[in-house]
């Protein structure tokens, strides 16, 4: 399922979660996963950056992957450990994939940066 009006919504929210000193009440850390964030998220293997928490139920962080099939793997995690896909959206080398198990809701951004590729998470407690 393709839905257009995903990936405008998903990177104004990428951008902003990755902002975070720029916004208040978060914390960040200088390596590994945000503080805070739900145990057993599987997120993809490699490079952690960018790690922000937002109040008590907002996370975000880049991970940066060995290669297009890595990034690939990062969705298969997240669908194989009962996330659903609800919207996806390909614009140039970015894709976005909007998932969600019923607790969190997570936007997935798996892009490129040079010669490096990344998987942006940016997640929302919902329950």
């Amino acid at each position: 399922m393709r839905n257009v009006r995903t990936l405008p919504a998903a990177l104004a929210l990428a951008a902003s979660l990755l902002a975070g000193g720029a916004l208040a009440g978060c914390t960040s850390t200088d390596s590994g996963l945000p503080e805070g964030m739900p145990s057993g998220f599987k997120a993809a293997t490699g490079e952690v950056s960018n790690a922000v928490t937002t109040g008590d139920n907002g996370w975000s962080f880049s991970v940066t992957v060995s290669d297009a099939e890595a990034q690939d793997a990062a969705i298969k995690r997240l669908t194989d450990d009962g996330y659903e896909i609800i919207g996806e959206n390909e614009a140039g080398d970015t894709r976005t994939y909007s998932l969600s198990n019923g607790e969190i809701n997570a936007t997935v951004v798996l892009s490129t940066n040079g010669d490096d590729r990344l998987v942006i998470y940016n997640l929302v407690r919902v329950k």
